[in-house]
């Protein structure tokens, strides 16, 4: 009976610690920029970006004292760049009756794209960073960052610009992928650059 009573505490706090680490989150507002003034009906298109990726650097560097060398190893994350142009997409859904997501990484081409369709705003996701770790074993927190362009096609210029950056608690039970941090906080920053 003791033991079930521990097993049931010990279960209860590592649920209230899973609880008490939420997800961090920044976005950094480029200053010069101001709110964008947009119509709901005007035609907005989101573009692909290259998949996530992260460089891993195991061992150390100390070769005087006879340690093991540096060595990297790149992860690349397949389908990230997909799943950020869907969040972008998705959020700017949320303001505007037509989201297009054009099928290409290439910006030129994108705005060559939105000039032959009548695109009033071409928005280009970037993948900055994207870090997938198995938290529950190391410890060690997923992480992204995300850079969010908007270009005014008639203005031929670029019109605002943000980077979302966050990562998991670091206390936790199940083992998340990264896109999960692109959450309401994500939503709410795409969503603010057209108030």
């Amino acid at each position: 009976m003791k033991n079930t009573i521990k097993i049931i505490i010990i279960v209860s706090i590592l649920v209230l610690i899973n609880g008490c680490y939420p997800r961090m989150h920044q976005t950094l507002r480029d200053d010069h920029f101001k709110s964008i003034n947009f119509n709901n009906d005007e035609k907005i298109a989101v573009m692909l970006t290259d998949d996530g990726s992260h460089t891993f650097v195991y061992g150390v560097s100390d070769v005087e004292a006879n340690m093991t060398p540096q060595t990297e190893k790149t992860e690349f994350y397949l389908g990230s760049g997909i799943i950020v142009a869907n969040k972008v997409q998705a959020s700017l859904l949320n303001l505007f009756s037509q989201v297009e997501k054009l099928n290409t990484k290439n910006k030129e081409k994108a705005i060559l794209l939105c000039k032959q369709q009548n695109v009033k705003f071409l928005v280009v996701p970037t993948i900055l960073h994207w870090e997938d770790r198995n938290t529950p074993w190391s410890g060690i927190s997923d992480k992204i960052e995300v850079k969010i362009e908007v270009f005014d096609m008639i203005l031929d210029k670029m019109v605002n610009s943000i980077i979302f950056k966050a990562n998991n608690e670091w206390a936790t039970l199940t083992d998340k992928p990264p896109e999960d941090l692109l959450n309401g906080e994500f939503n709410k920053a795409i969503v603010d650059m057209f108030p």
